[in-house]
């Protein structure tokens, strides 16, 4: 009977650890797809086009990043995966807008978690 109930236990956290997960997914990715950093929701690319990033922010954010970690973590995805370099060298007002809408996506992951 214990060898049951310890599988079944382990199988119930694991499948609302799975939920919580999905859910927050979900969420975190229509942030990151409203953060839109180089453009491609804009022009039409799948929904998926930045779930790398989302992947990233959630796994960083369920290790407790600091925001400047989280920050740092997405500039460096972002200029790895598509060859954009040099964020941190944009112009004023560029990176000014940059920076809001990080802070903005990083608002939003913080109120969900």
């Amino acid at each position: 009977m214990w060898p049951f109930f310890i599988y079944y236990l382990r199988f119930r956290m694991n499948k609302e650890i799975k939920k919580k997960f999905d859910n927050d997914f979900k969420k975190v990715r229509t942030l990151v797809n409203a953060f839109d950093p180089i453009g491609l929701t804009a022009g039409g690319s799948p929904f998926d086009e930045y779930d790398f990033l989302t992947n990233k922010i959630l796994s960083k954010k369920y290790n407790k990043a600091t925001r400047n970690e989280l920050r740092i973590v997405i500039i460096n995805e972002i200029e790895k995966q598509f060859g954009v370099e040099c964020i941190n060298e944009l112009k004023n007002l560029y990176k000014t807008r940059f920076d809001k809408n990080i802070a903005t996506l990083l608002d939003g992951v913080d109120s969900i978690m």
